[in-house]
């Protein structure tokens, strides 16, 4: 089987009639991408995309991204490769593009390749770190196992497409009462908060995960572990980088790190990396 882990099948079962899902306007909730099976999240501001120059890509990764996943679900989920190339000839709404690996669509293909400051290279670089002792993933590797998304699901906090932060205008006002929210903490929660590690690759917005201390804070990390409290916040140095991150004995190990494009090198992708593997000493 393609998905095997329970809680990500349930989002869609449970809610057979897609219209009775809360999501943004018409579009069906978004979810995520890359491996549902995996032990680790990785949780962005949001897509960096615009109307006007990425509405293919935005048409797959967002407004069909509900879709992607029911049809893998319901029609080819006795598949073993998740990089089955029928996965890729599925119907026209779908076709040309897998939920499990965003680069295998042209367009972002070709937005992505290359540009070393990308998101996506971010997260290789974090990936290699954690599996240091592992195989080397790559980004455009042909082979599911080897390949960086096999080894994390992506998703973001708001659905609302954006390619500046600034432009987003994201508050947590906002968000808490929105249909993302609700999706967030309501039909997908138990998916959210079953990984071993969440990674808020926004953490060092305020505008997005809330002061240290404050009721936006708990809100925010509680989307993934509804057990944690403010004491078990910890700051630890790797080097010359100060991680801050949330644990206790019970559910993810929730970290806030700096966003994963531009600048976020190999000395950052190392620490958040040791973090990852930091024992935890209550």
């Amino acid at each position: 089987m393609l998905i095997t882990k329970e809680s990500f099948a349930d989002i869609f079962s449970n809610q057979p009639d897609i219209d009775a899902v809360p999501h943004n306007g018409t579009n069906p909730p978004y979810v995520g991408m890359g491996n549902p099976n995996s032990s680790l999240l990785v949780v962005g501001n949001e897509k960096a995309l615009n109307k006007e120059d990425d509405q293919p890509i935005i048409n797959h990764e967002l407004l069909n991204n509900w879709n992607h996943w029911y049809d893998i679900l319901n029609n080819h989920n006795d598949l073993i490769d998740p990089f089955n190339i029928e996965l890729m000839n599925r119907p026209v709404s779908m076709n040309g593009f897998n939920p499990f690996n965003p680069l295998l669509f042209a367009p972002t293909l070709e937005r992505v390749q290359g540009i070393g400051g990308h998101t996506y290279y971010g997260l290789q670089r974090l990936i290699n770190a954690y599996e240091n002792e592992g195989p080397i993933t790559g980004l455009f590797e042909t082979s599911f196992a080897n390949n960086t998304f096999s080894k994390c699901f992506m998703t973001e906090m708001s659905a609302n497409p954006s390619r500046t932060t600034k432009k987003a205008g994201f508050n947590s006002a906002d968000f808490f009462t929105s249909s993302r929210y609700c999706f967030m903490t309501g039909i997908a929660a138990s998916f959210y908060q079953g990984f071993k590690t969440t990674i808020l690759y926004c953490g060092r917005n305020r505008k997005y995960v809330g002061n240290p201390d404050s009721e936006e804070r708990l809100k925010i990390i509680r989307i993934f572990n509804p057990k944690l409290e403010h004491e078990h916040r910890r700051i630890v140095v790797f080097g010359e980088k100060n991680i801050e991150y949330y644990d206790t004995d019970n559910g993810a190990r929730v970290i806030l790190c700096r966003h994963l494009s531009n600048g976020f090198g190999n000395a950052d992708a190392k620490a958040v990396a040791n973090c990852m593997k930091f024992k935890l000493t209550l």
